[in-house]
Order: C-alpha cells, then sequence, then structure tokens
C-alpha cells in the first residue's frame, strides 16, 4: 500500500462553478436565495434550478416549474412580473428573480 501526499494531488477548477471565497455577502445571498425556493416550494411550485451567483452578477435566478399550478397564483405573490409571448414568464419574488416556461396558448 502506498501513502498517498498532499504533493500527490493536484487542484483542478471545475468547468461549471468556479472557487469562491464564502464571504458574509455571498452567505446572505445563499440564505435569501433558499429561503425564498423554501417559500415557493411552500406555496406549491416546484423549483427545477437555482443559480444564486449569476454570471451578470445580479440578484439570484430560480427556475420555477408552477406544478399544475395557475400562473397568476405565482403572479400575485411577486413584486414585479412579465409575461412574454409564448409563455415566458419572469418575475420578481422577495427580491430574487424567478423565470418560469409554460405553455400559454397564444
Amino acid at each position: 500500500m502506498e501513502l498517498i501526499t498532499h504533493a500527490d494531488i493536484a487542484a483542478v477548477a471545475s468547468a461549471f462553478h468556479q472557487p469562491r471565497v464564502l464571504t458574509h455577502d455571498l452567505v446572505g445571498r445563499l440564505a435569501e436565495s433558499n429561503a425564498a425556493a423554501r417559500a415557493l416550494r411552500a406555496l406549491g411550485f416546484r423549483v427545477t434550478r437555482e443559480d444564486p451567483f449569476p454570471n451578470d452578477g445580479g440578484h439570484a435566478i430560480l427556475l420555477v416549474d408552477l406544478n399544475g399550478l395557475p400562473a397568476d397564483r405565482l403572479l400575485a405573490e411577486c413584486d414585479a412580473s412579465t409575461i412574454r409571448a409564448g409563455g415566458h414568464i419572469t418575475g420578481l419574488y422577495r427580491g430574487i428573480r424567478i423565470v418560469v416556461q409554460e405553455d400559454l396558448p397564444c
């Protein structure tokens, strides 16, 4: 058996998630994103993806599945929202950006 030392192991940067130092600001962003996701789940929606640190540097983004519920129920909870042609819905919920893709009749 061979002993593995730290010198034998090379750090490999992830292509998906760049390394970050968890500062108070970043921990706060994670907490806000998680709180919004929990609240949406409690309302019956399904959060399919979370991006607490989007590349544009803006607020966190949650991708939401309506889970068979009406879009109006989600929009009533949002501070601001838009519905575009094709059913693309975006909104601001508790300071977190949400994105919904729903097949709405044209």
